[in-house]
């Protein structure tokens, strides 16, 4: 071809591109995160990328093998797990969820993950088995359900079982084949297949008569006749990616036997390789994975453009062999020498060095009249000149501009920027404050190199107070207002086009002493102003515009934190302050109103705040050292219910609900700068942050409504790992178990949160966490049911749950079979028994029968032996009409006590024995339970009063219902007791005295907070007086405090109690011993000297627990001694236990040579070997000594000990408490836990707070 024709050639192919496709690109960088052998693949070619019905990411290799990731974990199949080959071209899963693999050495059938405790994970399929060849290109399943394989030597269909034949499975087929070599399949939405060879395009239409083939080649409009990869679109488009670009036919030409390919070779004036993947997105649009270094490309059919995706916008390399979308919308790229690249979306957007910054570090950012973007930081000014693409596909292109002092900006330090309702941008550097005039020029007169703009310098000859200004603002009466790095704030106005400063006229020591970081005009016109120490309000006089008042305001003023960095007001009069411990909303005009204040406790990633930012749906952007937050405001002000004053904050009725941003979300900034941030024309959000500027698109950013995919992954009975799948039963014993279990969420995994529960044993849901594992333990026999839904990092929950049903089957002994058979065998003997026992009853009836007149008789005898012992008994006993009340006899010790004859009593009732008593009173405690004994007062016949007890049952007596009482006279019995009352009145009136001298001698509670005042003592003794005691004393700069508990408790205990206080006020205050391992070793001594231990052959164990500390305030150091007891510090929510020595002090043996003094001998010193230990603390730490009593306490559902695990956990939930609350925690606790048990021992806990 000559000269002339190659250019007719070449200018009618750039007409066709024209005609096609507008090319957009555009250099900015996306949310890509990439991944590479060093995070798991198994090897960086990746040939193809799916994901299976469980969420699971699979990736093929190029000799690495087959790679799954979970999202947590990548695990690598290699031939070693029994993998055909580690040459992988292509994976699909079928209808049945079956993974097919086809590799350079036939095809592998993935058996799923109840087999990868093996070593062979996979079935293979080669030509052993009937396969074409067993270089297999590609594979998919027909709309048949067949499962169909292209080969080097043609197709492979995989038969059934009813279809397959000896030797062999495959049905194998080259006729009507353009070429042997398939390389991509496709059957489109009519059931037409096209079969992708190295030669041309096969169209096979099943359903015609006769199995029609056509065939497509580049004469037909093909841009290759080497076809890699094949799609139809959701609108039923046909795409091809052959060797030299991108071929499509439409949907209407479909069948047409005319040329209506359209092909696509070029893009961004790179001429298209090999395709050799095609995939659609969610938003239909159409993305190849290309080859020869054009990385991958996005075709929008909305607008017909083509846009190219390469490294410089974060793909890990510009040749990619694959690309998947996944479930939630993310797309996969697999490239061909550097892993995997998962693209999350254009949500942000972000602009460094690479792309023509000169630093990462952004400390203002603006939009000039003309939406073009100006970025300053440390490396000085930029303008990113806006280059509109009318489709906006792409965003925009932008031609960043750097200006230095050699183009006339002053500086390479920009701390700020501003813009005045001219338009006018302003700068505040290091080298003084600058300003522009706008519009500005965009290029030279050339058109396309910068121009030369004037800028206009203001420092300290000018009136600047300072060269370093760091934040300006113009508020509504024209003026501006300058805050400068170290303190003063300065106005300044314009007059005659010249700015005018005025000097520092504030009175206001926090406007002259600290930074001010924001300034902000309220709707009423009053200025607020944010410092290093706080906020300063200034009343301006509407008519002078002087300043009529200054108000400092600070935390003692309500405000969260005095470092105030950001100042927003939103459309109803609400200021919203940014500090370094939170977030700060105040109404100055509301009567009443306190500030509202919210930090990471209520959902905050960090209380540093630094910039806030309101967007154009009302949404409140919070700038912090670790990411952006996001408060819908709207939401935020429908969940408020009322304010808590004291909290200074609201209840809410609902979650206060943040959302966030960070690396793991996609804003790779992390940490943005103070006040360095933007809205444009368009309403996006532009940041300025330590890595760049990045800007938020809200049109990119949809909320992710899929739902992780949930699964039980395993279960662990007692650790050990179980095969679930087909068991359903466990031993009685088998009743700890573990379950495992993950939700897959590949837009952002970190952010899943599970929740669960355990039917059977709760129907409760857990709180939402990100743990993916839950004991239970001590199962008891029955059904269960465990549940577990996951949320993905949006809120979006399962609507279904994952769950597992298992049965905890019961011992044999407690099975119904073995009840069925106790029973039975009960029965039998029983009926046994009875047989025998009729037998026997038989033979006794008979000779009972001969019997009855002997008996009879021995009746008679009886009965009158009866007579005389009613007679001659101690006890009175009367028998009255139950129905009448009238006496029916009585015995003749009823006469001698009472001194009625027997007559005179038959005309009585028992009521006229109660002459003090009301007769009707009597008569209802009669009729009413008689089997009860009483008490009753009953007056004989010469008056004497009597005391008696009654015990009364119902007879036959005459053929009458009566009542038979015994009365037994108790007057004596009565006197006794009441004299031993008045001696137990006298005893425990001793006991009481001795509480007082003990009180007397021991210090109060109330003197520890003289010497440590964020301390408590809880001191519940068991009785009276107790065998526990606190003891304390301060000296040299340092305080010692001990808790004892002394053996046995009571008086006995108080005793030792009251040695144990001489002995360490001889020890410590007098003998000056400070040290605490001293102080219980001359303890120990003075306890065994005292109690003269040793003196016998045979001494009982006895002695004092004792946990004593000495506090160094100067040090912040800590010594700690135990003897018997422990030290536990709580720090930042770790504990800290300090053991001490194992034996009490004064704890003596036996002599016989198997036991000793356990801390000294002859031998030994009056220190003993009783050791100290040292223990630096820190401001915060919360120090326990404590004795056993409230460990030892029964209580709860069960009646159990409280336990030491149980107060650890408490401790651990309020020890970053104020000391007194803790108090009042734990003594509650314990009254709940005790219920109304009996106390078992003496309680004390004493804490201190560092």
């Amino acid at each position: 071809m000559n000269l002339i024709g190659k250019i007719i050639l070449r200018s009618a192919l750039a007409l066709l591109i024209v005609a096609m496709a507008r090319v957009l690109c555009s250099g900015q960088s996306y949310d890509f995160i990439n991944y590479s052998i060093e995070d798991g693949l198994g090897q960086s070619q990746v040939t193809d990328i799916v994901q299976d019905h469980m969420g699971v990411i699979w990736m093929a290799s190029n000799g690495g093998g087959l790679t799954c990731y979970d999202g947590q974990t990548f695990t690598v199949f290699t031939t070693d797990n029994g993998l055909a080959d580690n040459v992988v071209n292509k994976i699909f899963e079928d209808d049945n969820n079956q993974l097919w693999i086809c590799t350079a050495k036939g095809i592998s059938r993935w058996l799923g993950p109840s087999h990868k405790g093996g070593s062979n994970h996979f079935v293979n399929f080669t030509e052993d088995d009937g396969l074409a060849d067993n270089q297999v290109w590609t594979g998919m399943q027909d709309q048949a359900g067949r499962l169909m394989f292209g080969t080097n030597d043609g197709l492979s269909i995989l038969l059934t079982s009813e279809d397959q034949v000896p030797g062999t499975r495959f049905k194998n087929s080259k006729l009507g084949l353009s070429h042997n070599i398939v390389r991509s399949l496709l059957q489109d939405s009519e059931g037409v297949f096209w079969y992708g060879t190295e030669n041309g395009l096969t169209r096979h239409d099943p359903s015609a008569t006769g199995e029609v083939y056509s065939y497509y080649s580049t004469k037909d409009g093909l841009a290759d006749a080497f076809i890699w990869s094949s799609l139809e679109d959701s609108e039923g488009n046909l795409w091809f990616g052959t060797g030299l670009g991108i071929s499509r036919l439409k949907k209407g030409d479909i069948g047409n036997v005319e040329q209506k390919f359209e092909s696509k070779i070029w893009v961004d004036d790179i001429k298209l390789n090999i395709i050799y993947d095609i995939e659609e997105d969610a938003k239909g649009n159409i993305w190849f994975a290309a080859w020869a270094n054009v990385g991958a490309i996005e075709y929008v059919p909305k607008f017909n453009a083509y846009r190219r995706m390469s490294k410089e916008n974060g793909l890990a390399d510009n040749n990619v062999v694959s690309i998947l979308k996944d479930n939630e919308g993310n797309l996969w790229m697999g490239t061909y020498g550097q892993g995997v690249s998962k693209f999350r979306g254009r949500r942000f957007e972000n602009y460094t060095r690479d792309q023509g910054l000169p630093d990462n570090f952004i400390g203002g950012i603006k939009e000039d009249v003309n939406h073009n973007i100006w970025i300053g930081g440390n490396g000085g000014i930029s303008r990113m000149v806006r280059n509109k693409n009318p489709e906006r596909i792409c965003g925009y292109n932008y031609i960043v501009q750097q200006f230095s002092p050699a183009d006339g900006f002053p500086s390479k330090q920009v701390n700020s920027m501003a813009e005045d309702r001219s338009g006018n941008l302003w700068f505040c550097t290091e080298n003084g404050l600058v300003t522009l005039k706008m519009p500005a020029p965009l290029f030279a007169s050339d058109g396309k190199s910068k121009p030369r703009l004037s800028f206009q310098v203001y420092t300290v000859q000018q009136g600047l107070l300072t060269n370093r200004p760091i934040t300006l603002y113009e508020d509504s009466r024209g003026g501006f207002w300058l805050g400068y790095k170290g303190g003063m704030v300065q106005r300044m106005t314009i007059e005659g086009g010249k700015a005018v400063f005025q000097k520092n006229i504030y009175k206001s020591e926090l406007l002259n002493s600290f930074t001010t970081y924001a300034i902000h005009e309220d709707q009423r016109g009053d200025m607020w102003f944010g410092t290093g120490a706080g906020i300063v309000k200034l009343l301006i006089n509407d008519s002078t515009g002087a300043i009529d008042q200054e108000v400092n305001i600070t935390t003692r003023d309500g405000l969260v934190h005095d470092d105030v960095r950001a100042i927003v007001e939103d459309t109803e009069g609400n200021l919203w302050f940014g500090t370094g411990g939170g977030l700060s909303i105040f109404n100055p005009y509301q009567p009443g109103k306190r500030f509202e204040n919210y930090t990471s406790e209520d959902g905050l990633v960090s209380d540093r705040i630094c910039l806030l930012q309101f967007d154009n749906e009302n949404k409140l952007w919070i700038g912090t050292n670790v990411g952006l937050d996001v408060l819908d405001v709207a939401k935020y002000k429908a969940t408020k219910q009322k304010y808590d004053p004291i909290e200074h904050k609201h209840v809410l009725s609902g979650d206060l609900q943040f959302r966030h941003f960070g690396y793991a979300e996609g804003f790779v900034g992390n940490e943005v700068n103070t006040g360095a941030s933007c809205k444009d024309a368009d309403g996006s959000l532009w940041f300025g942050s330590i890595a760049g500027a990045i800007k938020y698109n809200s049109e990119e950013d949809a909320l992710n409504a899929v739902p992780p995919i949930i699964q039980i992954v395993g279960v662990d009975i007692h650790s050990d790992p179980v095969d679930i799948s087909a068991l359903s039963e466990f031993k009685y014993d088998e009743s700890h178990l573990t379950f495992k279990f993950m939700g897959i969420s590949h837009r952002l995994q970190e952010g899943v949160k599970y929740k669960h529960r355990l039917q059977g044993y709760s129907y409760e849901w857990s709180d939402p966490s990100t743990t993916t594992t839950i004991n239970y333990t001590n199962l008891s026999v029955g059904a269960y049911k465990f549940e577990v839904l996951a949320a993905n990092a949006d809120g979006v929950w399962n609507k279904v749950s994952a769950s597992y049903s298992f049965t905890i089957v019961p011992p044999f002994w407690k099975s119904i079979w073995f009840y069925i058979l106790v029973i039975a065998g009960f029965i039998a003997i029983v009926y046994s028994i009875v047989k025998i026992r009729l037998r026997a009853l038989e033979q006794t009836a008979r000779a009972l029968t001969t019997q009855v007149e002997i008996k009879t008789a021995k009746l008679q005898a009886s009965e009158q032996q009866y007579r005389k012992l009613f007679d001659t008994t101690g006890d009175c006993i009367f028998i009255y009409d139950q129905h009448t009340h009238e006496f029916l006899d009585c015995n003749d010790t009823v006469v001698r006590v009472y001194g009625y004859s027997k007559e005179e009593i038959k005309t009585m009732k028992p009521y006229d024995l109660h002459p003090d008593e009301d007769p009707e009173d009597v008569r209802k405690l009669i009729d009413s339970k008689q089997d009860v004994p009483r008490i009753y007062e009953h007056v004989t016949k010469s008056g004497k009063k009597i005391y008696v007890e009654v015990q009364s049952s119902t007879v036959r007596f005459d053929q009458k219902e009566a009542v038979l009482s015994i009365v037994r006279d108790i007057t004596k019995r009565r006197e006794d007791a009441q004299k031993i009352e008045s001696i137990n009145k006298q005893l425990t009136g001793s006991i009481r005295y001795s509480k007082r001298i003990l009180d007397a001698v021991l210090r109060s509670k109330s003197e520890i907070t003289q010497v440590h005042p964020n301390s408590f003592i809880l001191f519940k003794p068991k009785d009276i007086v107790s065998g526990d005691f606190y003891w304390f004393h301060k000296i040299d700069g340092k305080t010692i405090v001990a808790a004892i508990d002394c053996t046995g408790h009571g008086v006995a205990g108080a005793f030792m109690s009251l040695i144990g206080n001489e002995i360490l006020d001889d020890v410590v205050k007098k003998k000056k011993i400070v040290n605490p391992g001293k102080i219980l070793s001359a303890m120990h001594k003075a306890v065994v000297t005292t109690l003269k231990k040793g003196d016998t052959n045979g001494d009982a164990i006895g002695g004092m627990d004792v946990a004593l500390c000495c506090l160094d305030y100067e040090k912040n150091t800590l010594e700690f001694a135990g003897a018997g007891r422990s030290l536990t510090i709580w720090r930042d929510g770790v504990e800290m236990v300090y053991s001490g020595n194992k034996f009490p002090v004064g704890l003596v043996f036996d002599k016989d040579g198997k036991y000793s003094n356990v801390y000294m001998n002859e031998k030994k010193t009056a220190q003993g070997v009783i050791k100290s230990e040292k223990i630096d603390v820190k401001k915060g730490d919360s120090i326990y000594l404590f004795t056993d009593g409230y460990c030892d306490q029964f209580g709860g559902e069960s009646g159990e000990k409280f336990m030491g695990e149980r107060l650890s956990s408490l401790l651990a939930t309020i020890s970053a408490e104020d000391m007194n609350k803790q108090e009042a925690i734990l003594e509650s606790t314990m009254a709940k836990w005790q219920g109304d048990r009996s106390q078992v021992d003496d309680m004390l806990v004493i804490g201190m707070k560092i």
